[in-house]
């Protein structure tokens, strides 16, 4: 849609566009954790060293407010859920255990000195005990301050991404994740389980275990007969390899072994990774398959009962655009998060509409702010047309950023900002991508890509269909 210019706001002029829902090389695999969190920002990319070691390399950049530390570093079983914007999601909670501790390997991360550094690790990308999938974790000693990120490939065509959604009698996700680098013969999956009981369980134990099978629709069924709260129509288990009873790709249980359910999930969650060869497998199988998958959970008192099942739905990326067309400056500005567990990657491309090099200039050195505000522009009719950016509310807040300590833009690290604030967040960073800035370092200016890790398109605190505000 066309963005209209308010003219109410004193000495400035806005630029005003509803946030739309749309779904949309190197020469070896890279895995990259992209951090800004409580003074440190930047990213630590994981790669092949040789047959036998990895490379670590670190980009990170300190603060003003926090211009050195001393850290140890650790990797978790599970990835950050960008959805969470509070400091719970560093949590063991969130992460899961520690699985691998890099300071005894590699050293304590200290800041300034190993900013800017390679190490090299007996650890490994994929498989068994890889990175991939995982988080790492920074703390200092006093463990004051906590920063996590997930370690996930920086080539968006390498994973897929599955959720089956429960709802009741058990409520949760079952997330399937795949990575699959075919040219570097790489590939790796796991499913991370979160599921809990939503009536009371009269046993007094944190959680009960389940048989759980994949089962797929006939091929003479329609998906317009199964209810996910009533899945008796599914028969057939997934085997397209015709393995047989208790070997076949849907028989979960017998690969992977039961899965927990939490009884009181307010009391204690039970997060739990699953890893198998015949994940691989499923991946494949699902691309040629046209039926649909249905996860089913049984009845841990009667084995051969259901107790609840849901579909596996493939999920895309989420993405949104901004689409600027007035007051003489054309272009876009577009959001995409692959999957709740990664960072947003914001695209702009934005100019003066004659494409001359003086106007880009003049709207370069004009702007003042770059926001995403609480609401979508509303007009009441044709006399607002002028006022529209007066009706999108404040800078979109919810992690309740105290607006009189915030940092000058670039200065601090994104959690320092409200979410909505993304000159504040991306001024002068992501130095590396070329941005093509007409006056660097001389003008309020965001062109090309930046990542974010506090901009999520998911959940309670996604900032779709809010406003976007250009101010100048």
């Amino acid at each position: 849609m066309y963005c209209e210019v308010s003219h109410v706001i004193p000495k400035f002029s806005c630029l005003v566009c509803v946030l739309f829902l749309f779904y949309d090389a190197a020469n070896a695999l890279v895995l990259r954790a992209y951090i800004s969190q409580h003074g440190l920002h930047g990213e630590i990319e994981f790669s092949h060293k040789n047959d036998t070691l990895i490379s670590i390399r670190t980009n990170l950049k300190p603060t003003l407010q926090y211009p050195d530390g001393v850290w140890r570093w650790t990797i978790h079983e599970f990835p950050v859920d960008y959805r969470d914007v509070s400091d719970a999601r560093c949590s063991e909670a969130s992460l899961g255990k520690e699985l691998i501790d890099l300071t005894e390997e590699l050293g304590y991360l200290i800041i300034p000195g190993k900013d800017h550094a390679e190490f090299e690790s007996q650890n490994s990308l994929t498989g068994p005990n890889g990175l991939w999938g995982k988080s790492v974790v920074l703390e200092t000693a006093e463990r004051d301050r906590v920063i996590c990120a997930s370690i996930l490939s920086t080539d968006k065509l390498f994973e897929k991404h599955a959720v089956a959604r429960f709802t009741s009698p058990v409520a949760g996700t079952l997330n399937f994740r795949w990575l699959s680098a075919r040219e570097f013969d790489e590939s790796d999956s796991y499913i991370q389980a979160d599921l809990y009981h939503t009536k009371a369980i009269p046993d007094k134990v944190e959680f009960t275990e389940h048989k759980w099978k994949l089962f797929v629709t006939d091929i003479f069924d329609s998906d317009r007969r199964i209810r996910e709260d009533n899945c008796n129509i599914l028969q057939l288990i997934f085997d397209p390899d015709n393995s047989g009873d208790g070997m076949s790709v849907g028989d979960l249980d017998s690969r992977l072994g039961l899965v927990k359910v939490a009884t009181d999930a307010n009391r204690r969650k039970v997060k739990t990774l699953f890893k198998n060869d015949v994940l691989n497998v499923l991946r494949s199988d699902m691309e040629v398959t046209k039926r649909s998958l249905y996860v089913v959970i049984y009845d841990n008192r009667h084995p051969d009962t259901y107790l609840a099942c849901a579909k596996l739905r493939p999920m895309e990326p989420k993405s949104t655009k901004a689409l600027i067309n007035t007051d003489g400056i054309r272009g876009t500005v577009d959001f995409t998060q692959r999957s709740p567990f990664d960072p947003t990657w914001a695209n702009f491309q934005l100019g003066a509409a004659d494409q001359d090099y003086e106007s880009n200039l003049r709207f370069v050195s004009s702007m003042v702010q770059y926001s995403v505000r609480e609401l979508p522009p509303k007009l009441l009719d044709a006399s607002h047309v002028n006022h529209v950016c007066n009706t999108t509310g404040g800078i979109y807040n919810p992690s309740g950023v105290d607006l009189n300590n915030v940092p000058p833009p670039g200065m601090g690290t994104q959690d320092q900002y409200p979410i909505g604030d993304l000159l504040g967040k991306y001024k002068d960073r992501t130095e590396y991508l070329n941005h093509k800035y007409l006056l660097p370092g001389l003008a309020n200016e965001l062109s090309g890509a930046y990542w974010d890790v506090f901009l999520p398109l998911q959940g309670v605190h996604s900032v779709l269909h809010r406003g976007m505000v250009l101010t100048r």
